[in-house]
């Protein structure tokens, strides 16, 4: 590789990652998990996330004319994420790579996403409105929405194990029951259990007996769906699917993310709740109710200002997730005001 096509390498995680062509792309590979067995590169080499982690020393290492890169960086490059953006940034799965030995990773590239982080907007706008002027009202959402808002009250139960509900919409109909979420992590989709380790709810079990075309054409994206997650940090959103997924939160109340496939966000941060709530009144700025403890994911299909949607309830699959209240003596302390 020559210095001029060094210097427009792509980063990954801090680390140049070269753009890869199909003629270098085994070679590539070959070099660097030389130390890998026949069994393992056959595992980084399939498209499954039903497969076991392959572990290396954690750190960088000196491959030949590419100088020092970053294994799992460069392997998710080669294998699995071909077309990310110039730079990104790996978060690994952590329903599958746990209990990993020490100082070792799991280079895996199908045990991980590209984290997508978007801030919410700024407290001074949200309280002039700007951002919120094109963003429509809440209040507009049909009664039975409105019913199934009220009843986070009760996930605040202290007694209950229960950290999350789930509850699977095709437009303003609920299909079935609520879903009581005790693992820390529960996979969402339209078939078979694929994630190992993770509590899974298949919406494939779930019918509606006289749903429209453009419902069933949607549900035909699902797919592998998503993976819901809680962390230490939050409540993480996976794209699993092949599809977008439209993610609303209300720690970003004004606005609804894109995730696009094979990307993650931390879709509810709890430092970013307990901030909200407590230095910006926003919820004086939204008309009609406020849900503080809610994620809304629409499969497929987007809503909001630039989509003919505006409301959540005109999307024709989508998951309603009603968490259950943190004690604020156990999440992190607000940071020093300035």
């Amino acid at each position: 590789m020559s210095t001029k096509q060094s210097r427009r390498a792509p980063k990954c995680c801090g680390i140049e990652v070269p753009n890869i062509d199909a003629l270098n792309r085994s070679k590539l590979s070959r070099r660097l998990l030389s130390g890998v067995s026949d069994e393992n590169y056959a595992v980084i080499t399939r498209d499954s996330a039903s497969t076991s982690c392959v572990t290396v020393k954690d750190g960088q290492i000196r491959l030949g004319d590419l100088g020092i890169v970053d294994p799992k960086a460069l392997v998710a490059r080669i294998f699995r994420f071909g077309d990310a953006p110039p730079s990104f940034e790996l978060k690994k799965h952590p329903w599958i790579c746990k209990d990993l030995e020490e100082g070792f990773v799991c280079i895996n590239p199908w045990h991980s996403s590209i984290t997508s982080e978007k801030p919410p907007p700024a407290y001074d706008d949200v309280m002039r409105g700007e951002t919120f002027k094109n963003t429509p009202s809440i209040s507009s959402r049909s009664t039975s929405v409105r019913s199934s808002i009220a009843t986070i009250c009760s996930i605040d139960d202290p007694n209950l194990t229960t950290w999350a509900r789930v509850r699977y919409w095709e437009e303003r109909t609920p299909i079935h029951r609520t879903y009581h979420i005790t693992s820390s992590t529960v996979h969402v989709s339209d078939g078979p259990r694929t994630e190992t380790g993770a509590e899974h709810l298949c919406l494939g079990v779930l019918h509606s007996t006289d749903a429209e075309a453009s419902i069933d054409r949607t549900r035909a994206k699902i797919g592998r769906g998503v993976c819901l997650s809680k962390e230490d940090d939050g409540i993480w959103v996976y794209n699993l699917s092949d599809h977008p997924i439209f993610v609303h939160s209300c720690n970003d109340p004004f606005s609804v993310r894109r995730l696009a496939p094979k990307h993650c966000v931390n879709a509810f941060s709890t430092l970013a709740d307990l901030t909200s709530r407590k230095q910006c009144p926003c919820s004086r700025a939204i008309p009609g109710p406020v849900d503080h403890r809610a994620l809304r994911i629409s499969f497929a299909k987007g809503w909001g200002p630039g989509y003919k949607r505006l409301d959540v309830t005109q999307c024709p699959c989508w998951l309603e997730v009603l968490l259950r209240r943190v004690e604020e003596a156990r999440a992190p302390p607000l940071p020093p005001k300035s």
